[in-house]
């Protein structure tokens, strides 16, 4: 049986457009960096490509977890995989003051493998890479993230019952996410 593989990184991430400050369409990121247009995007995409929900298993990172619950809330989709997010932003705000990344110090050699950014924590310890720093936040980071941002209370812990599509949640022990919240939101679901 052949499957077809689908990958979309959504507008201002790192491997789409509108991620470099150079490119006018993120000079207006404020107009169409909002989850409602994300989920549009991802319909749009879906619907491009002709993958019906019930025959289309969505393998979701980070962000991409934000989207695949949306989503999963709006149809029934074959399966979720479930990587590096949970269903409450205020959950990872919470793991992120507390993040071994961020505890400890001096220096640990074998995190700093492991540590390649902590974006919510307002002063890590300086030899935390970043992926996206306060100067390069890219268009999404505080917008979508920061402090002010229109994600700051996002919150589909209430909708994980409703949703009836099977699903697979990965975390990891120095993920940006505790394991025991993703825990949580895997028993939430049916």
């Amino acid at each position: 049986r052949k499957h077809r593989l689908l990958y979309w990184d959504s507008l201002g991430s790192p491997g789409s457009d509108c991620f470099s400050s150079a490119e006018p369409c993120t000079w207006d990121a404020q107009r169409w960096a909002n989850l409602s247009s994300f989920v549009s995007q991802a319909q749009a995409v879906l619907h491009h490509f002709e993958a019906t929900p019930s025959s289309t298993v969505l393998l979701a990172h980070s962000f991409g977890v934000v989207l695949a619950l949306e989503l999963a809330v709006r149809a029934e989709f074959a399966g979720l995989i479930l990587s590096d997010w949970v269903a409450d932003q205020a959950m990872v705000t919470k793991w992120a003051q507390a993040h071994p990344c961020v505890l400890s110090v001096p220096k640990s050699a074998h995190l700093e493998r492991d540590c390649m950014y902590i974006d919510t924590v307002l002063d890590p310890p300086p030899w935390v890479r970043y992926t996206f720093t306060l100067d390069n936040p890219g268009p999404l980071g505080n917008i979508m993230w920061g402090p002010k941002g229109n994600l700051k209370s996002w919150d589909r812990t209430h909708a994980l019952p409703l949703i009836q599509t099977p699903a697979l949640w990965l975390v990891g022990g120095y993920d940006l996410v505790d394991p025991a919240d993703v825990e949580a939101c895997a028993h939430l679901m049916p």
